[in-house]
Order: structure tokens, then C-alpha cells, then sequence
């Protein structure tokens, strides 16, 4: 237990690290320059999110066809995550086009 505390917390860190660095930046002047600064805060939440649910849906996979592969209801149990899993990575895919679509086309960014 004490293992995963030090890799969630290094996880942690590693990931929340752009945000410190992107707190020193000034203070937007203009709308256009706040709205950037949300959608890049986007774009930097967005791709740990990928990360989360790719790690997810290795463990189930893992859990469910490699360590439990005999147990038929686990394996049942492990193909609804896997599922659903790939269903959150496409929505989550989408979102992320649609971020960048409003970024370019309304914003110029």
C-alpha cells in the first residue's frame, strides 16, 4: 500500500507540474488571452486524463484475462471495462477535437 501512495504522489507531482509553471504566467489582459489560458489548461488536463484511462483499462484487461482467466465471470466483468474504457477514450478523443476546432476557428489560436 505504502508503494502505491509514493507512485500516486509522484504521479501527482509529475502531472500537476505544468499547472505551477503555467501560475507564474501574467495575468491575462484581454478576453482572448483568458480564454487561451482556459483552453490551454485544457489541453494540459485532457491528455493526464488519456494517460488515467489508459492505465485503467491495461489493469482490467490484466486483471481480468491474465490473472483471473479461469474465473468466467471476471473475464465477463473485464470486457464491460474494456468497453467502457474505449468508449471514454473516444469521447474523451472527441472532446479534445472539438477544443481544438473552437481554439482555431473562433479564438485564431
Amino acid at each position: 500500500m505504502r508503494r502505491l501512495n509514493l507512485f500516486a504522489g509522484s504521479a501527482a507531482a509529475t502531472l500537476l507540474t505544468p499547472m505551477v509553471a503555467l501560475a507564474q504566467v501574467t495575468t491575462p489582459t484581454t478576453f482572448n488571452g483568458f480564454v487561451d489560458q482556459i483552453l490551454g489548461i485544457i489541453n494540459l488536463i485532457i491528455p493526464a486524463i488519456f494517460s488515467v484511462v489508459f492505465l485503467f483499462l491495461v489493469w482490467k484487461i490484466f486483471d481480468a484475462w491474465v490473472l483471473n482467466g479461469g474465473d468466467e465471470q471476471k473475464r465477463e466483468e473485464g470486457k464491460k471495462y474494456a468497453t467502457v474504457a474505449v468508449f471514454v477514450v473516444v469521447l474523451m478523443v472527441i472532446a479534445w477535437g472539438v477544443v481544438a476546432m473552437l481554439r482555431q476557428s473562433i479564438f485564431g489560436f
